[in-house]
């Protein structure tokens, strides 16, 4: 976010090694006073975790696996 100096809209936000979650009081104990907004939609269930690519250096790294077949991951960051 530093870097691209605007602001970011992601679908989740728990933080690193916390299990995903879609309710309310979680998500505003987690970030309230440390992020400048916040929007709460309606409540989500859980789904599985997406998968987190450092694409900032050359070869990309997959930092979290995610639903995506991580063979098939590969071979898309690969350009196969």
């Amino acid at each position: 976010v530093k870097a691209i100096k605007c602001p970011l809209a992601l679908t989740s936000a728990n933080p690193h090694g916390l299990s995903p979650s879609g309710d309310h009081p979680d998500l505003l104990k987690w970030w309230n006073h440390k992020v400048e907004l916040i929007i709460l939609g309606r409540y989500t269930i859980p789904r599985a975790p997406s998968a987190v690519i450092d694409l900032t250096r050359e070869p990309s790294t997959i930092l979290r696996e995610g639903p995506i077949d991580m063979g098939l991951l590969k071979d898309l960051l690969n350009g196969s």
